[in-house]
């Protein structure tokens, strides 16, 4: 093992000695696991089969470490929040959970109402109706309106009329 792996400074005595160590414990492990489930011999215990004495290291932990230390914009001014908790006892958890910020949401005006409203009455509208109520409702509200957004809002009110 010495003449494959001695360009790496990680593999040090102490190394081999844990990574020996874990090949023993997880050995160990499977036998239990097999005593318990496939021969029957002993009875079920699930405790402790996730446990890792492995301290687990993700791209995206190096990556953030990397980036704090070229002093990068935090992830919180680019509209994300990230949570890291990490507990150490027998066994090492690592939960990240990310947000985004939302928009607020869009609450239709009664101009945009009263656009939509003979809309809403045609059975099957035309791509022309369409870009025309889009045209109207991109002059009220032009950072919200899509064409997709007024067949979604036709479809709903179609469905409103069906209940």
């Amino acid at each position: 093992m010495d003449l494959l792996f001695n360009e790496f400074i990680e593999l040090t005595d102490s190394s081999y000695t844990k990574l020996f160590s874990y090949y023993d414990k997880g050995k160990e492990r499977l036998k239990q696991i097999y005593r318990q489930e496939v021969l029957r011999i002993d009875p079920i215990n699930t405790k402790g089969r996730r446990a890792k004495e492995v301290v687990i290291t993700k791209t995206k932990d190096i990556k953030n470490a990397e980036c704090t230390s070229k002093k990068c914009p935090p992830q919180s001014e680019a509209g994300l929040s990230t949570t890291i908790t990490t507990t150490t006892t027998t066994t090492t958890t690592t939960t990240i959970t990310t947000t985004k910020s939302k928009k607020p949401r869009h609450v239709i005006t009664e101009e945009e109402r009263s656009i939509l409203k003979p809309y809403f009455k045609s059975p099957k509208p035309s791509n022309k109706e369409i870009e025309k109520v889009l045209d109207s409702l991109l002059k009220l509200s032009p950072n919200y309106w899509t064409k997709k957004k007024v067949k979604a809002a036709w479809g709903y009110a179609q469905k409103k009329i069906v209940d």
